[in-house]
Protein backbone atom coordinates (compact mmCIF):
# COMPACT_ATOMS: atom_id res chain seq x y z
CA UNK A 1 0.00 0.00 0.00
CA UNK A 2 1.41 3.51 -1.02
CA UNK A 3 1.62 6.17 1.98
CA UNK A 4 -0.31 9.19 1.29
CA UNK A 5 0.00 12.74 2.52
CA UNK A 6 -3.42 14.72 1.61
CA UNK A 7 -3.08 18.57 3.37
CA UNK A 8 -6.36 20.62 3.88
CA UNK A 9 -4.44 23.55 5.04
CA UNK A 10 -1.22 24.95 5.01
CA UNK A 11 -0.01 28.48 6.29
CA UNK A 12 3.17 29.99 6.92
CA UNK A 13 2.50 33.71 7.81
CA UNK A 14 1.70 35.89 4.47
CA UNK A 15 3.85 33.79 2.36
CA UNK A 16 1.41 31.81 0.86
CA UNK A 17 -1.38 32.15 -1.35
CA UNK A 18 -4.14 32.61 0.18
CA UNK A 19 -5.55 29.60 -1.70
CA UNK A 20 -3.31 27.29 0.58
CA UNK A 21 -6.05 27.76 3.53
CA UNK A 22 -8.49 25.45 2.26
CA UNK A 23 -6.69 22.88 -0.26
CA UNK A 24 -9.20 20.67 -0.30
CA UNK A 25 -11.02 23.00 -3.07
CA UNK A 26 -9.05 22.45 -5.59
CA UNK A 27 -8.18 18.77 -5.69
CA UNK A 28 -3.83 19.15 -5.66
CA UNK A 29 -3.75 18.12 -2.03
CA UNK A 30 -2.66 15.01 -1.93
CA UNK A 31 1.29 13.66 -1.76
CA UNK A 32 1.91 10.10 -2.66
CA UNK A 33 4.64 8.26 -2.10
CA UNK A 34 4.23 4.90 -4.36
CA UNK A 35 7.66 3.21 -3.91
CA UNK A 36 8.83 2.93 -0.30
CA UNK A 37 11.08 0.88 1.92
CA UNK A 38 9.71 -2.51 3.47
CA UNK A 39 9.94 -0.77 6.87
CA UNK A 40 7.86 1.84 8.38
CA UNK A 41 9.14 5.51 7.67
CA UNK A 42 10.81 6.83 4.89
CA UNK A 43 12.26 9.79 3.52
CA UNK A 44 11.02 12.67 1.32
CA UNK A 45 13.35 14.98 -0.83
CA UNK A 46 11.72 17.85 -1.58
CA UNK A 47 13.64 19.30 -4.61
CA UNK A 48 12.77 22.40 -6.85
CA UNK A 49 14.58 25.49 -8.34
CA UNK A 50 15.49 28.49 -6.26
CA UNK A 51 12.57 30.95 -5.23
CA UNK A 52 9.82 27.87 -5.84
CA UNK A 53 8.57 27.97 -1.71
CA UNK A 54 10.76 24.82 -0.04
CA UNK A 55 11.97 26.63 2.71
CA UNK A 56 8.45 28.42 3.35
CA UNK A 57 7.01 24.93 3.28
CA UNK A 58 9.64 22.97 5.41
CA UNK A 59 9.08 25.35 7.98
CA UNK A 60 5.42 24.69 8.11
CA UNK A 61 5.82 21.19 8.07
CA UNK A 62 9.18 21.36 10.87
CA UNK A 63 6.91 23.40 13.64
CA UNK A 64 5.74 22.13 16.52
CA UNK A 65 3.39 24.43 17.89
CA UNK A 66 0.40 25.49 15.85
CA UNK A 67 -0.40 29.30 15.69
CA UNK A 68 -2.54 31.63 13.77
CA UNK A 69 0.48 32.25 11.44
CA UNK A 70 1.99 29.33 11.04
CA UNK A 71 0.18 25.64 10.76
CA UNK A 72 -0.95 22.97 8.48
CA UNK A 73 -3.51 20.33 8.67
CA UNK A 74 -3.47 16.77 6.83
CA UNK A 75 -3.98 13.30 6.70
CA UNK A 76 -1.90 10.12 6.38
CA UNK A 77 -3.68 7.55 4.67
CA UNK A 78 -7.05 8.86 4.99
CA UNK A 79 -7.07 7.88 8.85
CA UNK A 80 -4.46 9.67 10.87
CA UNK A 81 -4.65 13.43 11.71
CA UNK A 82 -1.09 15.84 11.48
CA UNK A 83 -0.60 19.15 12.72
CA UNK A 84 2.21 20.88 13.73
CA UNK A 85 1.45 19.15 17.02
CA UNK A 86 1.83 15.39 16.21
CA UNK A 87 5.46 16.29 15.70
CA UNK A 88 5.55 13.59 12.44
CA UNK A 89 7.99 15.67 10.25
CA UNK A 90 11.70 15.13 10.84
CA UNK A 91 13.15 18.71 8.89
CA UNK A 92 17.12 17.80 7.98
CA UNK A 93 18.87 21.20 6.59
CA UNK A 94 22.36 22.24 6.37
CA UNK A 95 23.93 24.53 8.73
CA UNK A 96 22.18 27.41 7.41
CA UNK A 97 18.30 25.63 7.67
CA UNK A 98 18.28 25.99 3.97
CA UNK A 99 17.20 22.44 3.29
CA UNK A 100 20.20 22.10 0.65
CA UNK A 101 22.75 19.57 1.68
CA UNK A 102 26.15 19.72 -0.27
CA UNK A 103 28.20 16.47 -1.03
CA UNK A 104 26.91 13.44 -1.88
CA UNK A 105 23.50 12.17 -0.62
CA UNK A 106 25.32 9.02 -0.07
CA UNK A 107 27.12 10.55 2.93
CA UNK A 108 23.57 11.62 4.19
CA UNK A 109 21.37 8.89 4.03
CA UNK A 110 23.84 5.88 4.91
CA UNK A 111 24.79 5.85 8.69
CA UNK A 112 24.42 4.07 11.77
CA UNK A 113 21.48 6.67 13.03
CA UNK A 114 19.70 6.74 9.93
CA UNK A 115 17.70 3.37 11.47
CA UNK A 116 18.03 4.81 15.19
CA UNK A 117 16.17 7.79 13.80
CA UNK A 118 13.52 5.58 11.80
CA UNK A 119 12.53 3.84 15.22
CA UNK A 120 12.36 6.77 17.69
CA UNK A 121 10.01 8.19 15.36
CA UNK A 122 7.98 5.39 15.00
CA UNK A 123 7.89 4.92 18.37
CA UNK A 124 6.98 8.46 18.64
CA UNK A 125 4.09 7.90 15.91
CA UNK A 126 2.79 4.75 17.63
CA UNK A 127 2.31 6.77 21.07
CA UNK A 128 0.55 9.72 19.02
CA UNK A 129 -2.45 6.99 17.41
CA UNK A 130 -2.00 5.10 20.20
CA UNK A 131 -1.03 1.40 18.82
Amino acid sequence: MAMKLSFSSIQNENIFQPEFKDLNANGNNVIEFRKQPQAAGGIAVVYAPNGTGKSSFTKVLGSEVETEEIFFKAKFNDRIDLSPETHSFHIIGDQISRNVIRGETSDYLIGADIKREYKLKKNRLNRYIGD
